[in-house]
């Protein structure tokens, strides 16, 4: 078992139990009910790159190790691991007596078959960079596995927590079995999905079969509600149990009701502006300070967040292996505008910024609305404030289905801003760094390039000592925020709206949340 030192507080903090006092509410004692945010895509954990939804996944599909809520990584289908003899080579020890919901058994050409088809170029994989370091797998003996890597790979125990890696029957990974829209894949987990109207509602049902501790509840019933207001008036209306997530503006009327509690959980996200550096106008590194130092975040807590979040201080989210306290940003528009004025840049008559007579590029912002609590109205937020500096701004506000393609592919080649709330379930610095800011990364929407972020990453990779390890992704994300890719605005809190009289509901900050143990008083 790997094991790296222990994380913040704020994860221990985050980790929580809940023992709610008072009685159950629910119509049925043995269902648990849950409203979220995201849409299922897809039932199968290889076609999403949504981590509420891997969240919600979780309790049907499992993956061969799994990260408690203190931040330190176990074996959940795999009980033990070793790298070597070459750094590029783990084996993997695998649980035995676990079969898929099919029957068919969980073993070392099950693990391979999964590998093999998450690698496959021909098979869409959204979040296929969570393990792109994996070259393929191959069978020891029935209960042992092989995994190789393209280069030492020391965090490939905690990649392997992704969702992504999740494990399905090898019969659900055929072809015939990814157009059949009426058959669910199946998976090793302690519920199984008995019914489905995507990508609003999923019934799971309690797997008898599971190799594990056996679930409390009978069936667990999601539904996605994009709309903040929808999702809180249905669990106003008793028509959910837990709410995944309730606004700020929403927590004072879940108080207001008896049966109700509002749970806050720190998260590991961090809500920044990825920064257009395809542009010429921000390669002036005075240009970036500038866009920073105009962001009110103490007023943006206050107001937009009504005391749900913290300023961000750092180039990766608090909480995750490798981060370091940093230093706010302060609200300077007069500092702002004197970097501006060093950089050439002056207010001209429209009172949009001027360099020698041209105008300083409309950018557009392009943001989500409904995966985070209260994310458009952030965007609009900053947009107004990013004007008032004399930046001119338009703004694209998408569901995030439509938001995250456009992010991925129009924003970096039109040289758009792109708010994003990062949070990888990993909740590893190396994941965040390697992933958001690594030169032609997928999630890299900024086009920002540093060899040093590759020369780091690859350092880091290499190293296996866990205290050097975290320091050396601290010093790369120091280094990076020294940088200023992007616009670093807050950190928010979780708010999870759970009806009173439930208790064993585990929620934590990476958002690996847990039914298993939920039961009604």
């Amino acid at each position: 078992m790997t094991r790296f030192p222990g994380r913040s507080a704020l994860l221990l903090a985050g980790a929580l139990l809940l023992g709610l006092a008072g009685g159950a509410a629910a119509q049925n004692r043995d269902q648990l009910r849950i409203v979220v945010a995201s849409p299922t895509e897809s039932l199968d954990p290889h076609k999403t790159s949504s981590v509420l939804s891997h969240a919600v996944l979780k309790s049907a599909f499992e993956q061969l190790t799994r990260i408690r809520p203190d931040g330190q990584v176990e074996g959940l289908l795999a009980t033990s691991w070793e790298m070597g003899p070459e750094p590029t080579t783990w084996t993997f020890r695998l649980r035995q007596g676990v079969t898929f919901h099919d029957g068919t058994p969980f073993n070392a050409e099950a693990v391979r078959a999964n590998i093999a088809h998450i690698l496959n170029p021909q098979v869409v994989v959204p979040a296929r960079t969570n393990v792109a370091a994996l070259v393929g797998a191959e069978v020891v003996d029935a209960y042992t596995v092989r995994i190789r890597t393209r280069q030492p790979f020391s965090g490939l125990p905690i990649a392997l927590s992704h969702g992504v890696a999740s494990m399905l029957s090898p019969a659900s990974l055929t072809a015939d079995a990814a157009r059949a829209a009426d058959r669910p894949p199946a998976g090793t987990g302690p519920f199984r999905i008995a019914s489905f109207a995507l990508p609003d509602e999923v019934l799971f049902t309690r797997n008898d079969n599971y190799w594990g501790e056996k679930p409390q509840m009978q069936r667990i019933e999601v539904r996605s509600r994009s709309n903040d207001q929808t999702r809180l008036a249905a669990f106003l209306s008793n028509e959910a149990d837990v709410n995944f997530y309730v606004t700020p503006e929403g927590r004072t009327r879940v108080q207001a009701d008896s049966a109700l509690d509002v749970q806050n959980v720190p998260s590991i996200r961090l809500f920044m502006v990825h920064l257009p550096m395809g542009l010429p106008e921000m390669q002036d590194v005075r240009v970036r300070q500038a866009l920073n130092h105009a962001i009110d975040r103490t007023q943006i807590v206050r107001a937009v967040f009504q005391g749900a979040a913290e300023p961000a201080d750092f180039a990766i989210g608090p909480g995750v292996f490798g981060y370091r306290k940093g230093t706010v940003f302060s609200y300077d528009m007069q500092r702002a505008a004197a970097l501006l004025r060093e950089a050439g840049w002056t207010k001209g008559a429209s009172g949009m910024l001027e360099r020698e007579g041209r105008p300083f590029p409309t950018i557009r912002l392009l943001a989500s609305r409904g995966r985070q609590p209260n994310d458009a109205r952030l965007a609009q937020t900053l947009s107004g404030y990013l004007r008032a500096l004399g930046v001119p701004t338009t703004l694209q506000i998408d569901e995030f289905a439509t938001f995250f393609a456009a992010a991925r592919t129009e924003a970096p080649a039109g040289n758009w801003m792109t708010q994003m709330a990062w949070g990888f379930p990993q909740m590893d610095g190396t994941a965040f760094l390697c992933s958001v800011y690594a030169t032609g990364n997928s999630y890299n929407f900024g086009r920002y390039n540093s060899e040093r972020v590759t020369r780091d990453c690859r350092q880091i990779e290499s190293t296996f000592n866990g205290t050097e390890r975290a320091r050396l992704i601290a010093a790369a994300a120091a280094a990076v925020y020294a940088e200023l890719p992007a616009i670093y605005v807050v950190v928010p809190t979780y708010l999870v709206g759970v009806r009173k009289g439930l208790t064993g509901l585990v929620l934590d900050a990476g958002e690996n949340h847990s039914f298993v143990r939920a039961r009604w008083q």
